[in-house]
């Protein structure tokens, strides 16, 4: 909504609304706080939210901070909170905060590592995530078996890694403009009008 709040309705029974419940809604529900830190001792919503993105039976959202939440079905680690449980066992009806992994660290002296920060774009696919950096560089977290996730394997993470080089160098992914999550591919577009793209190839 235009003050800042989410609200979800349709399938919810891997929490994927983010009502606090595992149950379906034909109805709005407004998304619980969560792990967000509250604004006031009254604070009980996800707010100050700038960007969402939804799925496949999981939510993302990202605030004005720059920091991303995720809530529901974590079967192929999507979730990116360093839960390396997945069905039942990790899923979560309430928003979690995106880990930082691998990350590479924050963005500016004195930030915390421990929460993934610095984020202005983010884009969610069948079990994948790919999120942009206000460096330019990107990270993605998630299912990854043909290489969706660009980190140099295809291994599935429950942590954000950084994407790398398009060179095979191993150097990190930068002067990207915005990203783009397929169902097992992923898109960057360069500030200077390149587009990059990775993943499955057999369509």
């Amino acid at each position: 909504s235009r003050d800042g709040y989410v609200y979800a309705w349709g399938l919810g029974s891997s929490g994927q609304l983010g009502g606090g419940k595992n149950e379906t809604s034909a109805a709005p529900v407004k998304v619980l706080l969560g792990a967000q830190d509250a604004t006031d001792t009254e604070q009980t919503y996800l707010h100050d939210i700038v960007a969402i993105a939804a799925g496949y039976n999981y939510s993302l959202a990202l605030d004005k901070d720059g920091y991303v939440y995720a809530w529901g079905d974590n079967n192929t680690l999507e979730l990116g909170n360093g839960d390396d449980r997945r069905f039942a066992a990790a899923t979560r009806n309430v928003p979690v905060r995106v880990v930082n992994g691998t990350a590479a660290g924050p963005n500016r002296e004195g930030d915390p590592y421990n929460y993934l920060a610095h984020i202005v774009d983010i884009s969610a696919a069948d079990g994948h995530v790919m999120a942009l950096r206000s460096n330019g560089t990107v990270v993605a977290w998630g299912r990854n078996e043909v290489g969706q996730l660009g980190i140099g394997d295809r291994t599935n993470t429950s942590t954000p890694k950084l994407v790398v080089g398009l060179n095979n160098a191993g150097d990190r992914v930068e002067n990207i403009l915005q990203v783009a999550a397929g169902d097992l591919w992923s898109l960057a577009l360069t500030k200077d009008g390149k587009v990059y793209s990775w993943g499955q190839n057999n369509r």
